[in-house]
């Protein structure tokens, strides 16, 4: 069995420059034609991917982990829109684009520069604790269109985040993004 190669610092960098980049489009232009932008990011990375491991690489495991990714924040999402955690009415009580945007940026993040997680469970979920309501406080004064509730929407956000990301840490090392010697396609 071959170990894991280790990824280029060029693509690390790459993806959370990519990563940052669907976060700040999602932001700061919501449900616009910008988002039309996410799709092309996310082909990038997978681009990268490839160039990298050429035909070493499990692309439908990165594909698949992040339509994981889309469906674990549609559900995380909505856990939130009925607990109030936002202060703007959402149209028909459903997660809006830009949210999943950031989701399906987030999914690419697992295999690359968050890889360091997979297999651990209590650093994944102190960074979720923290992090994640950073992230959201963030944008929402960064968004004209969205704000969080009050300040127990942060405390909601680090409890659903303190769970979901060990549970996506796990699922990431589940879905190997590198073929080792012997495993089949």
């Amino acid at each position: 069995m071959v170990s894991k190669l280790a990824l280029p610092l060029w693509f690390l960098i790459v993806n959370a420059v990519i990563f940052q980049a669907i976060w700040f489009l999602a932001i700061l232009f919501g449900d616009s034609l910008v988002l039309l932008v996410v799709p092309f990011l996310l082909a990038l990375n997978f681009y990268c991917l490839l160039r990298i491991y050429g035909q070493q690489v499990y692309l439908r495991n990165e594909l698949l982990l992040v339509a994981l990714c889309l469906l674990i924040g549609f559900f995380v999402e909505l856990i939130k829109l009925q607990l109030g955690v936002w202060s703007a009415v959402v149209l028909n009580n459903v997660p809006p684009f830009w949210l999943m945007a950031i989701w399906a940026g987030f999914g690419i993040t697992l295999h690359s520069s968050l890889s360091f997680l997979q297999g651990k469970v209590v650093l994944p979920a102190v960074l979720g604790l923290i992090l994640a309501p950073a992230s959201y406080f963030a944008g929402a004064k960064l968004s004209a269109s969205h704000e969080l509730a009050g300040f127990q929407s942060l405390f909601i956000i680090a409890a659903l985040w303190f769970f979901v990301m060990p549970l996506l840490a796990y699922i990431a090392k589940q879905l190997p993004v590198q073929k080792t010697e012997g495993s089949q396609c």
